[in-house]
């Protein structure tokens, strides 16, 4: 046997090389939304480049303009649908752009909610590694279940970020901070924390897990259609504000520590 290879094995390899090198880079692209009168996900003419987001793509939909994306696909919620989605152009003169998810969708790793963008999930099971809702970015969600995908799941409204939800559940930890909001009824939250000038107003809900309100952190529970209170299953720190208004508050795992403002 030679010692060396013959220029056919070498372009072999070379070949071999060649095609990896290009099949790596296509695992991994940015794909931008561009059509801006709006329109559904599945169209690949209003994506650039042409082509559908896949799995290991990050995603921007962050054309300036107000318009409407629909996400049209009935796949089930196990699949990931891209590894990163940023929403929101910045608000203003860039106007408004709306991602509307009416079954279910994945996010590897995060999916941010910015300045500008509209996340509206109607139905169906929401993923992602991490939910960041920043900037004046806004969710409204009813019937939704968020549930942890890829890495450590997060939710995370801040910066005057809000989410307005009912009738939802949230498996996730919830951090709510810096004049970030969320209004919700009926829903059913993990972990929660409110601090540093974040708002949590919860009527008829359930927070399955630690439920902590720090300083500067603000927890509304008011009355509603329903049972009219709202359970903590597990401990309870409080070193906030818990404002009740015609509603009581149940607690079942520890005794309540902290002081009630009515």
């Amino acid at each position: 046997m030679k010692p060396y290879m013959n220029r056919h094995t070498l372009a072999f390899y070379l070949f071999l090389i060649t095609l990896t090198l290009g099949s790596n880079s296509a695992h991994s692209a940015t794909i931008t939304w561009t059509n801006t009168s709006g329109g559904n996900w599945s169209a690949t003419n209003n994506w650039s480049p042409h082509q559908l987001p896949t799995n290991s793509d990050n995603v921007l939909i962050t054309t300036p303009g107000t318009y409407t994306v629909t996400f049209d696909l009935n796949l089930n919620y196990t699949p990931t649908n891209v590894t990163n989605l940023t929403l929101g152009a910045g608000g203003g003169a860039a106007g408004v752009q709306t991602f509307v998810v009416t079954n279910s969708f994945n996010v590897g790793s995060q999916l941010l909610v910015t300045n500008g963008g509209v996340l509206q999930s109607t139905s169906g099971i929401l993923l992602a590694g991490n939910l960041i809702i920043d900037h004046g970015g806004l969710f409204n969600g009813r019937f939704v279940s968020f549930l942890s995908g890829a890495g450590i799941t997060t939710l995370t409204i801040q910066n005057g970020g809000v989410m307005n939800t009912a009738n939802s559940n949230f498996r996730n930890a919830i951090i709510i901070v810096t004049n970030g909001v969320i209004n919700a009824t009926g829903d059913t939250f993990g972990p929660v924390t409110v601090a540093n000038g974040g708002l949590l107003t919860l009527v008829d809900g359930y927070i399955n897990n630690q439920f902590t309100v720090a300083q500067g952190g603000v927890f509304d529970v008011l009355n509603g259609s329903g049972y009219n209170f709202t359970q903590v299953l597990g401990p309870v720190i409080n070193a906030g504000t818990i404002n009740l208004t015609n509603s009581s508050l149940n607690f079942y795992d520890s005794p309540y520590n902290g002081s009630l403002v009515n």
